[in-house]
């Protein structure tokens, strides 16, 4: 019988020195660059950003930018709210 692999995980990159403090009301902030090509879309590069905890406990923000080789661009704004 074969074990099942465990699930993936998103690992955040380093977003600030090692040592640094978050500053003051900030629990968590996560900045993940992607790149990827389709047919529609042509060569694409882009960065996604999260922010967790910033004014309020609850309150998430998250941002994405890219642009294409076809002369697409895009910025998403997200606000919510976490659990």
């Amino acid at each position: 019988m074969k074990t099942p692999h465990p699930p993936a995980r998103l690992v955040p990159l380093r977003v600030r020195p090692k040592g640094k403090k978050t500053p003051k009301g900030l629990q968590s902030a996560l900045v993940l660059p992607y790149v990827f090509s389709i047919d529609s879309m042509g060569f694409t590069v882009g960065v996604g950003g999260l922010v967790k905890g910033y004014g309020q406990e609850q309150l998430v923000l998250g941002a994405t930018a890219f642009g294409s080789s076809d002369e697409t661009a895009s910025l998403w704004v997200m606000v919510g709210h976490s659990f």
